[in-house]
């Protein structure tokens, strides 16, 4: 029956400190399959037991390499590589959020406060010109009665 027992595990990498769950199932949908499994690490044996699931508590990068299982009497899984990721650096922490939206309102906000000021003083100015006319205009039309 090779080939009739698979190992689940992460597809993507893990990061230090996540729990991993491995579980072994049989591919077929036989009802002979036992519940005995033994897991095993690099070809080594990390653990044994009556179930099916392994779990790996706060991993860390020296868990990571090829995992594979058996179910006795039903064969042995494919290996299958574990991925584990370091922790970032401590240093280098992502922006926080707070600061993200701080940055997103300035660089939106800035630009409109700017346009709204010169609107305002070109408004302003148009109303002083306009008058400036409207006297220019009004003193010649009374200089010429």
């Amino acid at each position: 029956m090779a080939g009739s027992v698979v190992l689940d595990s992460p597809v993507h990498p893990v990061t230090e400190g996540q729990d991993v769950i491995l579980t072994c199932r049989c591919n077929d949908r036989d009802s002979t399959c036992g519940l005995a499994s033994t897991f095993y690490k690099d070809g080594v044996m990390a653990g044994s037991g009556v179930g099916r699931v392994l779990t790996l508590h706060n991993v860390s990068v020296c868990d990571e390499g090829f995992y594979a299982c058996e179910i006795i009497g039903s064969g042995k899984s494919p290996e299958s590589w574990l991925t584990v990721q370091g922790l970032p650096p401590a240093g280098r922490d992502p922006p926080a959020l707070p600061d993200l939206l701080l940055l997103y309102h300035l660089l939106v906000g800035m630009p409109f406060l700017v346009c709204t000021l010169m609107v305002g003083l070109l408004y302003r100015d148009r109303g002083e010109v306009t008058s400036c006319i409207t006297l220019r205009g009004g003193e010649e039309r009374r200089g010429g009665e």
